[in-house]
C-alpha cells in the first residue's frame, strides 16, 4: 500500500473526528442559545415586574403585599443569578467545542496537505518511470532495428 494511501486512512479517521467535534459544537451551540435566551426572558420579567411593583408602591400597598412582592422578586433574583450561573457554564462549554472542532480542523487540513504532497510525489514517480520505460523500449526498438539493418548488408 503506497504511504500515501496510508496516510489518506488516517485522514478519513481524522475527518470523522472533525465531523463529531462539529456536531459537539452545534449541541452546544444551542445550548448556548437556549440558556442565554432563558436568561433574557428572566431578566424582561424581573424588569417587568419591578415596573409593576414600582407602580402599585406608588399608589399605596399593604405591608403584607409589600413582603410578598418583595419575597417574590428575591426568589426571581436568586433565578437570574441561577440562570446566569447556566449560561456562564453553556457558553465556556461552546468555547471549548469551539477550540477542539477548530484544532481538529487543522489536523485535516495539515494531513490532507501531506496526503496530497504524498499524491504528487507519487504521480511523479509512476510518470518518471513510465517514461524511463518508454524511452527504453525505444532505444531497444532502435537498437533492433540498426541490428536488423547491419545484419542486411
Amino acid at each position: 500500500m503506497k504511504r500515501s494511501a496510508r496516510m489518506s486512512n488516517v485522514q478519513d479517521m481524522m475527518t470523522a473526528t472533525e465531523r463529531e467535534h462539529a456536531r459537539q459544537l452545534a449541541v452546544a451551540e444551542r445550548r448556548d442559545t437556549e440558556a442565554q435566551q432563558k436568561l433574557d426572558e428572566l431578566l424582561r420579567y424581573q424588569s417587568e415586574y419591578m415596573l409593576r411593583h414600582q407602580r402599585a408602591g406608588a399608589t399605596g400597598m399593604l405591608s403584607a403585599t409589600l413582603r410578598d412582592y418583595q419575597a417574590f422578586y428575591a426568589r426571581l433574583g436568586e433565578a437570574v443569578r441561577q440562570q446566569q450561573q447556566v449560561a456562564i457554564k453553556f457558553r465556556a462549554e461552546r468555547d471549548f467545542a469551539h477550540r477542539r472542532w477548530q484544532e481538529a480542523l487543522l489536523r485535516v487540513k495539515a494531513v490532507g496537505s501531506v496526503v496530497e504532497r504524498w499524491q504528487g510525489e507519487e504521480r511523479r514517480a509512476t510518470e518518471n518511470r513510465e517514461q524511463s520505460d518508454s524511452d527504453e523500449r525505444v532505444l531497444q526498438r532502435r537498437a533492433a532495428i540498426a541490428s536488423d539493418f547491419n545484419g542486411v548488408e
